[in-house]
């Protein structure tokens, strides 16, 4: 599995940092799913047979404050990306939501510095 980052990733993670700089918010990158179900002894999520699966299936960026999880943001950079992965869409919103974490999906590739800006006034309540 390739979890290096794209242009756009970069790109928005540039502006997510800038956002995001004095909020004690720090930023993971490309956490796959069952590593962030792990972190949640509370609330157990299993996957059993679909493990496999579920490696591959992977966040962009997972923000934290004070070592727990409270937001995952997804950048859908790639047609293909937005069109062909229904069901990783639909696990991703089960899981994020069952865990109780917010869940941003950023499809405007023309947006991103306004994206990480409103990520950052949605999460600052948190």
């Amino acid at each position: 599995m390739n979890r290096t980052l794209t242009e756009k990733e970069k790109e928005f993670l540039s502006y997510l940092k800038k956002a995001l700089r004095f909020s004690g918010i720090s930023i993971r990158q490309k956490v796959n799913i069952e590593e962030l179900c792990e972190e949640r002894k509370d609330v157990p999520i299993t996957f059993e047979n679909e493990k496999k699966l579920v490696k591959d299936v992977v966040i962009d960026f997972v923000l934290y404050r004070k070592g727990k999880a409270i937001a995952g943001i997804e950048i859908v950079d790639e047609p293909e990306e937005y069109r062909s992965a229904k069901g990783e869409k639909i696990l991703k919103d089960f899981v994020f939501r069952t865990l109780g974490y917010e869940y941003f999906r950023v499809i405007r590739m023309d947006k991103l510095r306004e994206s990480a800006d409103i990520i950052k006034e949605k999460i600052s309540h948190l």
